[in-house]
């Protein structure tokens, strides 16, 4: 039996600061910065099928909102029914508020 598939996707913010991560390595090396979006995007792209792997963010109601890392990233996204929406990409070392303040 096949695992329900779930559609993946990224909100505007998410997009955002994927792009000033990756700008930001790629000031130092342009191969590194390739190489992590092939992680990010296949990191990604693995939660359609297994979106429940992340952590749990508790603190942030409601209680649907995961994590995942990628290198020293945390990929944070929100699992529906049918969907899968990243929310943030946030260095380990920023405090992220939630998705209260995404808006």
């Amino acid at each position: 039996m096949e695992p329900s598939r779930r559609q993946v996707t990224w909100t505007p913010l998410a997009r955002t600061l994927l792009d000033e991560a990756l700008e930001y390595v790629a000031e130092r090396s342009l191969e590194g910065a390739l190489d992590l979006l092939d992680e990010v995007e296949r990191v990604a792209g693995s939660l359609a099928t297994m979106s429940e792997r992340g952590r749990l963010l508790r603190r942030f109601a409601p209680s649907d909102v995961r994590e995942v890392f990628v290198r020293s990233y945390r990929l944070v996204y929100r699992v529906s029914r049918e969907a899968v929406e990243i929310i943030a990409f946030v260095h380990t070392r920023r405090d992220y508020e939630g998705p209260a303040h995404d808006r």
